[in-house]
C-alpha cells in the first residue's frame, strides 16, 4: 500500500575496457555509453536536467564525471546540474546506487536539487554545475541520470523518473 515515488526506468553497465582491471577511464568514455544505453526507448538527453554524480570531490572522478557530461551534452553541458552527496552516505559502493537512486527521486519530488557535500568552491576541471554551497536549489524536473562507480572499470546508470511513471 505505500505510495511510488518514480522508478528505474532504464540502466546500463559498461566497463571501460582499459587492460587493467583496476584502471580508471578519466575519459569518461564508458561513463557516457552507459548513459546513452539506459537512455534507449525511454527518453532524450534534452529531458534530463540533472545528473546525481557518483563522485565523491576526488580530483579524478570529477574529472571522468565533467568528461562524460561534456560527450554527452556538449555545449550545454554548463546547464547540467550534477551533484553528489556521497560524502553523506560513505564510500561503500554496494549500497551507493540505492541510496543516490532513493534520494534523487525524493529530489524530484520535492523540486529541489541538494548540493554537493562540502563543495563551497567548484573545481576549475567541471563542465557542468555542481550545485555548490549549502542550500538546495529549485528544479522541476521528472527524470533523471544516476551514475556510480565500481572496481574494475564498472561504470553504471540509472534513468531515473518521477512519480509521474507510476
Amino acid at each position: 500500500g505505500a505510495r511510488a515515488h518514480g522508478a528505474v526506468l532504464g540502466q546500463a553497465t559498461t566497463r571501460g575496457g582499459l587492460n587493467s582491471a583496476v584502471a580508471i577511464d578519466t575519459g569518461g568514455t564508458g561513463l557516457a555509453e552507459a548513459a546513452r544505453r539506459a537512455l534507449v526507448g525511454h527518453t532524450t538527453l534534452e529531458r534530463i536536467p540533472y545528473v546525481n554524480g557518483g563522485g565523491e570531490g576526488d580530483a579524478l572522478f570529477t574529472r571522468i564525471e565533467s568528461n562524460a557530461v561534456r560527450a554527452l551534452w556538449g555545449d550545454k553541458s554548463e546547464q547540467v546540474l550534477v551533484s553528489s552527496q556521497e560524502a553523506c552516505f560513505g564510500h561503500s559502493g554496494a549500497p551507493l546506487g540505492n541510496l543516490g537512486a532513493a534520494l534523487t527521486l525524493m529530489m524530484m519530488r520535492e523540486g529541489e536539487v541538494c548540493p554537493t557535500a562540502n563543495c563551497t568552491t567548484p573545481s576549475p576541471v567541471c563542465t557542468f554545475d555542481p550545485v555548490p554551497g549549502t542550500k538546495t536549489r529549485a528544479l522541476d524536473f521528472d527524470r533523471a541520470l544516476s551514475f556510480n562507480y565500481q572496481v574494475g572499470g564498472v561504470n553504471s546508470a540509472l534513468l531515473l523518473g518521477g512519480g509521474d511513471v507510476c
